[in-house]
């Protein structure tokens, strides 16, 4: 009557409950790529570096982007000034 609702959850019948739909003949395969991170002189701490369309594919979807972001460090020898790296040694 009015006011009463059902739910009924089942099995796709496309994908038997896996979530995942491919193309007949369509295959995938996992890929490891190494990808060389060139970090400009005098980039900042937090700074984002980004690779377009780099990220997991899977069929009938773009590829993401990949971003690394850049965490400033402290070294025993060298500090930072601004873009500059500072280095205070005593000459004799």
């Amino acid at each position: 009557g009015p006011g009463m609702t059902q739910q009924v959850q089942q099995q796709c019948p496309d994908c038997a409950g896996e979530g995942k739909i491919v193309k007949e003949g369509v295959t995938t395969k996992k890929e490891r790529k190494v990808l060389e991170v060139h970090i400009e002189r005098g980039s900042k701490n937090g700074q984002r570096v980004k690779y377009d369309g780099e990220a997991d594919e899977s069929p009938g979807f773009l590829p993401g982007d990949i971003i690394f972001v850049l965490a400033q460090v402290e070294h025993p020898t060298f500090k930072r000034k601004g873009a500059d790296l500072i280095l205070e040694k005593t000459i004799t």
